[in-house]
């Protein structure tokens, strides 16, 4: 049983670094995107 939740766990730590990465590269976009439409 260790085993399977040490895979889990690793899986797990993966795709949250994995979301977090693309977090980081979208929102600068995001702020780029937020600013052209407060300035309309």
């Amino acid at each position: 049983m260790g085993i399977i939740i040490f895979m889990f766990g690793v899986t797990l730590l993966a795709l949250l670094v994995f979301f977090f990465h693309r977090v980081l590269l979208v929102n600068p976009e995001h702020k780029e995107w937020n600013d052209i439409e407060q300035k309309e």
